[in-house]
């Protein structure tokens, strides 16, 4: 198996498929349960940002190497919300915070050891990278739009969703773990 993931061709495949059905989960599923609750608007943030999550699982399991996919995934994905000036910025901002947070928590090239990742180093690097992103998207849609206020406010839910999302993405990659690739024990 783990030949399989120094293919490029097989962790793309992969980083895609998962991308593309975090936003389909986004849009259906998160989007219409946080669509009940009348004072959050799910068209400025989520509360828990799945695609985020994808991002985070990609650069701590696979390093650098995520980075092309993601942007190529985050392009595609992006038609479908903004224009392609703007999908362009918001992918190169987004994979520029995350190349800065490989950088700033020194994960290896080719990614981190599993034996080293624990939730702490999962919100760190979620946080990290999620404020980089939303400081940078906040900076772009405030010269769009020139409102402060949203200003913060994309800052701190975009920031507080990401962290949620990367922890669920992780929690559901334990347990396909934990289904798939653990010994069961037979008593």
């Amino acid at each position: 198996m783990k030949k399989l993931f120094e293919n490029p061709f097989f962790y793309s495949f992969i980083i895609f498929v998962t991308y593309a059905l975090a936003w389909l989960l986004e849009f259906y599923v998160v989007g219409t349960l946080q669509s009940q609750i009348p004072i959050i608007n799910h068209q400025i943030a989520s509360l828990i940002f799945l695609p985020h999550g994808i991002r985070v699982m990609s650069i701590i399991l696979l390093g650098q190497r995520a980075l092309i996919p993601l942007f190529a995934v985050s392009i595609l994905t992006g038609l479908f919300l903004f224009n392609l000036e703007n999908v362009i910025i918001l992918s190169l901002l987004s994979i520029f915070s995350l190349y800065v947070t490989l950088k700033i928590s020194k994960i290896h090239s080719l990614g981190m050891d599993v034996k080293n990742i624990t939730l702490k180093n999962i919100i760190f690097i979620s946080a990290l990278s999620s404020i980089l992103s939303s400081f940078l998207n906040s900076i772009f849609k405030y010269f769009n739009n020139s409102d402060f206020e949203s200003f913060l406010s994309i800052l701190l839910t975009h920031t507080l969703g990401d962290i949620l999302g990367a922890i669920v993405c992780f929690y559901v990659l334990g347990l396909i773990y934990k289904l798939f690739f653990v010994k069961k024990i037979n008593y």
